[in-house]
């Protein structure tokens, strides 16, 4: 395998592992805005409500979280997903098996019963759909013959 030569003075600066966190903000400190200097000396504990009242819309239930359950799985199944997460890079086998249901709720989105009683109670909703029924009722190619059953 072939490497491009540096030029000279061009040698990438060594990172001394020795070096501490004072010595790094002190050849740094220039570069990071003051805001985001981590001072310890700043930092204090909210009194109790405190964080609340400073984000009033915050919703602790809007925090994406996972929930562990207990399913059962055929056998072939989890021998699939857990092939898949044996390949290089592959995510754990749960996380596999949380994406392929979570695609399969995206592509199967459930209607719920408020949508689906006020479609029902919209009149212009009702004589869309009894136009299109109606359309494809005149386009349809009629059957040809009754097809029976003969007894035997």
């Amino acid at each position: 395998m072939k490497t491009k030569a540096r030029k000279p003075g061009s040698a990438k600066k060594a990172v001394d592992p020795r070096l501490t966190d004072e010595v790094y903000l002190e050849e740094n400190e220039s570069l990071i805005e003051e805001e985001f200097l981590f001072r310890p000396e700043r930092m204090q504990r909210l009194p109790r409500g405190e964080f609340l009242r400073r984000h009033p819309g915050f919703d602790p239930q809007t925090i994406p979280t996972m929930v562990q359950v207990r399913i059962h799985l055929d056998p072939e199944v989890l021998r699939y997903f857990k092939a898949r997460a044996s390949l290089p890079n592959a995510a754990p086998y749960e996380a596999l098996i949380n994406q392929a249901l979570r695609e399969v709720m995206n592509s199967h989105p459930v209607i719920s019963p408020e949508i689906t009683s006020a479609l029902l109670k919209d009149k212009n909703f009702i004589a869309a759909i009894a136009e299109r029924v109606a359309e494809h009722a005149r386009t349809r190619k009629p059957k040809t013959g009754r097809q029976t059953r003969r007894a035997a």
